[in-house]
């Protein structure tokens, strides 16, 4: 007994530090999630995009960002996931996106500008075969895209930057104004003798979404 009582007395004070440190970051993650590090309104303010979370490289939890967007001033899409970073190894989103533009007053474009110097960047074309308009699309592809009220047969053609290995990575998350979700994803590999710039299609339809590159 009086050696258990020893243990505990050792053993208590470092998990009293450990409790508090995890509790202090539970706070501060919590506060980083209510205030946007980033707000972005669009060209005619039609649509207002808020990133939160924590976008450095992680200490001793993952750190996520998220975003949630307004359409002239009102709660338009619900707060969702962007980007992950688990540990200190993992691209941090600072690092990853530290730049952004509106491509055009409903897409939104997260990238980093010294991408674009490595030649000229690929071209990425979204067509919407839907036969309905898409509230909300993300496409993940070295960058990340931003789209909102896609309209049915749109085809929306991007500039987007080039790979940083022999693949080309997408995914993609959207939805329907009814509510319904949809996602995605295909790894290319790239034809080098070629050389590049290359062209990738992404085909939206009821059922989902296509890819297609050359």
């Amino acid at each position: 007994m009086v050696r258990a009582k020893g243990i505990i007395k050792w053993v208590l004070p470092p998990c009293a530090l450990l409790g508090t440190v995890w509790v202090s970051l539970a706070i501060h993650n919590a506060a980083a999630e209510a205030n946007p590090f980033l707000t972005a309104p669009s060209p005619s303010g039609t649509y207002t995009v808020n990133l939160t979370g924590r976008k450095e490289r992680p200490f001793l939890i993952p750190n996520t960002v998220d975003y949630h967007a307004l359409k002239v001033g009102e709660p338009f899409l619900a707060s969702r996931h962007l980007h992950s970073a688990w540990d200190f190894m993992d691209l941090s989103f600072e690092l990853g996106y530290p730049d952004h533009r509106w491509v055009s007053d409903n897409i939104l474009q997260l990238y980093n500008e010294r991408y674009f110097s490595d030649g000229e960047p690929d071209a990425l074309v979204i067509v919407n075969r839907a036969g309905q308009i898409i509230k909300h699309l993300r496409v993940q592809s070295v960058d990340q895209f931003l789209l909102f009220d896609l309209q049915p047969g749109a085809e929306t053609r991007l500039l987007n930057s080039r790979p940083r290995g022999d693949y080309k990575d997408f995914h993609v998350v959207g939805e329907f104004y009814n509510g319904r979700r949809f996602e995605g994803g295909k790894s290319l590999r790239l034809n080098k003798r070629l050389g590049g710039p290359f062209t990738y299609y992404i085909y939206i339809s009821g059922d989902g979404a296509t890819f297609e590159g050359s």
